[in-house]
């Protein structure tokens, strides 16, 4: 796996979260907000190989990519959040450290999908697009 392949997706990652931070000024519904996201994770992870020369990926190289892309995502997010309200407070911070978790763990989901999309076809991969909209939603609703 190349090192390169691992920043495009972290970078990418971010690059996403940045612009779903733009989106999330629309105040789009919860359901479409988090599948936007997840979708452009996915495009991240997607970009990623182009960018690279990979269209496939081994097992373990989708789900780094795709985790990678996840921490991406949830720094741009943690950024936006903080150019938006202000975070001074350490604890508001500290809030925000479980959703960069929970991207990082669907952006895995997305990264074994794209794997899957490689070997499976696009059914499998979409079964896991669709669990980590599942994650992410349950996260929101409940956390």
């Amino acid at each position: 796996m190349k090192t390169a392949l691992l920043g495009a997706s972290l970078f990418l990652g971010f690059l996403a979260g940045t612009v779903a931070g733009a989106f999330s000024f629309l105040g789009l519904p919860m359901p479409v907000a988090a599948a936007l996201e997840e979708a452009l994770k996915l495009a991240a992870i997607f970009a990623a190989l182009v960018l690279c020369g990979k269209p496939k990926l081994a097992r373990n190289a989708g789900v780094a990519c795709g985790l990678l892309a996840g921490i991406g995502f949830g720094s741009a997010e943690l950024v936006n959040y903080f150019v938006a309200s202000y975070y001074h407070n350490l604890s508001l911070w500290l809030l925000r450290l479980p959703p960069l978790a929970m991207h990082a763990a669907t952006g895995a989901i997305l990264g074994y999908a794209a794997h899957a999309a490689g070997k499976r076809g696009w059914l499998p991969a979409a079964a896991g697009f669709a669990a980590a909209i599942g994650i992410h939603l349950a996260f929101n609703y409940l956390v």
